[in-house]
């Protein structure tokens, strides 16, 4: 069973709202909202548990008890069962790692590799990549930040792709299409390949078409009074109505 989690922003004109607050907002910058974190079971395409939050928290705000919490439940009904988690970077931390490798669950994190630099400098030194095709290529390695007790595997992943011109075209002239490279990094346990990895973990973008559906055939991110209770309750049963 195929664990993934991921947080939604539910957005509100209004101020009197109980429980919102003012956070990142990609689309509507400076409304209110609600910021809840949901766990999605990949093979049946069901939401398991949300934990609803504020608009102003970190993605990973409570993320530890929630994991726990969900991870706990599936193993009182389904105990022989094996687990998967997958995660973006907001949560990838010695705490959320060393928890799902102590607790024997298979993972995969993305790692915000920007922030560590020595991956950025194992990255732009590495001379000899692994190539998979004529789109991937890859090296492995065993890697942990300083404060980090434990090392781990770590897959440091190319993608060769098209570069934007962004530069005015005349469409008189040829002008040659360049190509660069977007990295990736991911932190797993898990023994199996990178091609294998790099598919699972991709595999993430299934829990978007989870929120789509939510959204447009239950109103799912719809704030409908003002107390948290009944936003709550609302929740909920859009949820619910889905199944």
């Amino acid at each position: 069973m195929t664990l993934d989690f991921d947080g939604v922003v539910f957005s509100t004109q209004g101020r009197g709202r109980e429980g919102t607050a003012v956070g990142f907002n990609r689309k509507k910058k400076g409304a209110r909202s609600y910021y809840p974190l949901f766990c999605t079971i990949a093979q049946t395409g069901q939401v398991f548990d949300v934990h609803h939050r504020p608009g102003n928290v970190h993605d990973s705000n409570g993320a530890k008890g929630f994991v726990l919490q969900c991870i706990e439940r599936v193993r009182e009904v389904l105990p022989f069962v094996t687990l998967e988690v997958r995660m973006d970077g907001a949560f990838f931390s010695d705490e959320m790692v060393g928890l799902l490798d102590g607790m024997g669950i298979e993972f995969t994190l993305s790692v915000p590799f920007e922030r560590f630099v020595e991956l950025k400098g194992l990255i732009e030194q590495r001379q000899r990549w692994r190539r998979q095709d004529e789109t991937w290529s890859y090296f492995e390695c065993s890697w942990k930040p300083k404060k980090w007790s434990t090392r781990y595997r770590f897959l440091l992943i190319r993608q060769r792709c098209k570069e934007i011109y962004r530069e005015p075209i005349q469409l008189d002239l040829f002008i040659p299409q360049t190509y660069g490279y977007q990295y990736t990094v991911i932190v797993t346990n898990k023994t199996i390949g990178m091609r294998k990895v790099l598919r699972f973990h991709h595999g993430r973008g299934g829990q978007e078409k989870i929120f789509g559906e939510l959204k447009s055939q239950s109103q799912m991110d719809y704030i409908a009074v003002r107390r948290l209770s009944g936003n709550q309750l609302y929740l909920m049963t859009a949820v619910l109505a889905i199944i």
